[in-house]
């Protein structure tokens, strides 16, 4: 879990994310990376404005 209101939206969005898309596992490594003190923030802001984009414009993955 990321700390902060910003980090628990990243969580929500990401945790939401089609997992043909996204890897959970390396979402999960980014968030807990973050909390033990690496510096992930505009990684995981990246993959987040992403997601709600591909959300926005109903991009979906091909077969999927």
């Amino acid at each position: 879990m990321v700390q902060g209101s910003l980090g628990t939206y990243f969580e929500m969005v990401l945790g939401e994310a089609d997992p043909a898309l996204f890897s959970r596992k390396f979402i999960k490594a980014l968030l807990d990376e973050q909390l033990r003190g690496y510096n992930n923030a505009k990684r995981l802001f990246a993959l987040t404005m992403f997601e709600l984009w591909r959300r926005h414009y109903k991009v979906n993955v091909p077969g999927h």
